[in-house]
């Protein structure tokens, strides 16, 4: 279950810097890039999580 949230928020964070990256939104690009980051932070958080867990 764990690499599927990993994968999900990896995904999200893709999505979320290319919109940065595209300038489509420009007035939210801050937000975008700062909810790209907490599902960046996410990832590797469950990442850690798993590897502590033995589960390399």
């Amino acid at each position: 279950m764990s690499k599927s949230l990993v994968a999900i928020c990896l995904i999200i964070f893709a999505i979320f810097m290319v919109l940065v990256a595209t300038n489509i939104f420009s007035q939210f690009n801050f937000s975008l890039f700062v909810g790209g980051g907490v599902f960046l932070l996410i990832a590797i958080v469950l990442i850690g999580i798993k590897i502590l867990k033995g589960g390399a």
